[in-house]
């Protein structure tokens, strides 16, 4: 497995390096855009560039939905208390809550989409949320959950807490 994992790792950092290479070779005189898609000549292959890009939304929006829905169904649904015969239980969304979450998360996506102008002001408040909460605030708040002795690794893990909060902060205001 370790086989397997060092290989897809390696294949990836060869693919990002190469499309860095030659994306900067292609477009490192110019001035770019935050889509680099708006930076393409209009020729038959970009067109062919688009389309694909379209075709991976299409794709990959219902993927995306099907968690989110899980995530938000078990956070408003839940039950107060768990049985010990939970596990013989259906764990599928009822009809209403289903529908009712779908036309929720499809009707958000699609407000944001039309509210925010441009798709640099979307990747930027991404970055700026996820990426600290992902490297800095979860890690941290993990650390300080699993641990209850006063040491100086949760002095450590309060730290980069309150430092990501603080980077979270600022990245999104900038």
């Amino acid at each position: 497995m370790c086989v397997v994992t060092k290989n897809a790792i390696n294949i990836c950092s060869g693919v990002y390096f190469t499309l860095g290479v030659f994306g900067y070779i292609a477009f490192g005189s110019q001035e770019i855009s935050g889509n680099i898609l708006m930076s393409l000549s209009p020729t038959m292959g970009s067109d062919v560039i688009k389309l694909g890009f379209v075709m991976s939304l299409a794709f990959s929006f219902p993927l995306i939905i099907f968690p989110c829905r899980a995530s938000l169904y078990s956070f408003l649904y839940r039950k107060a208390q768990p049985t010990h015969h939970d596990h013989m239980v259906n764990h599928s969304i009822p009809e209403g809550p289903f529908r009712l979450l779908t036309l929720g998360i499809i009707s958000s996506a699609l407000c944001v989409s039309l509210l925010l102008p441009t798709i640099e002001l979307v990747l930027g408040l991404l970055g700026a949320t996820i990426g600290v909460l992902i490297c800095l605030v979860f890690p941290a708040a993990a650390f300080l959950n699993v641990t209850f002795k006063n040491t100086n690794e949760r002095v450590l893990a309060k730290f980069v807490l309150i430092l990501g909060l603080i980077i979270l902060v600022l990245g999104t205001y900038a």
